[in-house]
This record gives structure tokens, sequence and C-alpha cells, in this order.
């Protein structure tokens, strides 16, 4: 990541790969070991994963920026 904070757009983006990748997973599944399918389904969980603590960080330091920000005012 770049430091930036995700926009919901991308996060709607993100969201909506997410799911066209584990429906052609399980377009495919008949058709690979079930090794590899797990693999594939494990990657997509972490991935999954990273993508929401990334969100729930920017969101943290967001969130402590205004504090700051409100202090100083004061």
């Amino acid at each position: 990541m770049t430091g930036h904070t995700p926009n919901s757009d991308t996060n709607q983006e993100f969201l909506s790969t997410m799911h066209t990748m584990i429906d052609d997973l399980d377009t495919i599944s008949s058709a690979i070991d079930e090794h590899t399918y797990l693999r594939l389904a494990n990657g997509l969980q972490r991935l999954y994963n990273i993508h929401n603590s990334t969100i729930q960080t920017s969101s943290s330091k967001r969130r402590k920026s205004k504090r700051r920000t409100t202090k100083r005012r004061r």
C-alpha cells in the first residue's frame, strides 16, 4: 500500500473482484485437485483479510488525526 486511504469506489471494486474470483473458483473446482482448491481459497481469504486490516488501520488513523485537530482548536 502507498499509505493512501482506500475510497469507497476502490473498496467496492475490490469486493466485486473478490466475488468474481470466488465464483470462478467454484466454477473450476471440479476440474482441480483439493489441495489446489484449498490453496487458492486460502489465498483469497488472506487477500480479503489484508484488505480489511488496511481499511481498519486507515480509519483508525483518520479518527486519531481528527481528535488531534479538535484538541488543537480548543
